[in-house]
């Protein structure tokens, strides 16, 4: 069970997407963003609770915090830890290492940063073509046989 106080969460851009019937919103700050206007945050914080969003979580890199509420009894309440908070909807866990936000898949695996999909990416399309080049390689070979290699 997690210790929980109630609260007005920051106001922030936010983005909602919708799972399994409820939204879960992820915010992330930029260094350009400022002080809390409350009038603002309030509006925020309605559409959480007219959409029903269960959980909260916003991550701010310059500063390296990591916030996170959790809907408890209408409402969302704040959670106390969230180094190592694993997400009751998603199963996802999240992890403060270093200077860093690390976030685990369910099955234990960490996901790839937009830079190593990026890597794997540019590797997965020069694999391919090394395949098709090979694949051309021997296509010509079996020419030079005599035979069709597309027979």
């Amino acid at each position: 069970m997690t210790t929980a106080s109630c609260m007005i969460p920051r106001q922030r851009p936010w983005v909602e997407w919708p799972r399994f019937g409820r939204a879960i919103s992820v915010d992330f700050v930029t260094s350009a963003e400022t002080a809390v206007d409350f009038p603002e945050g309030a509006v925020v914080y309605a559409n959480y609770q007219r959409y029903g969003v269960e959980e909260y979580y916003l991550y701010d890199p310059d500063e390296h915090e990591l916030e996170g509420w959790l809907r408890s009894n209408g409402e969302l309440c704040e959670i106390t830890e969230m180094n190592g908070w694993r997400s009751p909807r998603l199963g996802i866990r999240f992890a403060l290492e270093g200077n860093t936000l690390v976030i685990y898949r369910p099955d234990g695996e960490r996901f790839l940063t937009y830079v190593e999909l990026a890597e794997e990416t540019q590797r997965a399309q020069k694999r391919a073509e090394t395949a098709e080049a090979e694949r051309e390689r021997l296509r010509e070979q079996i020419r030079a046989l005599g035979a069709n290699p597309k027979a």
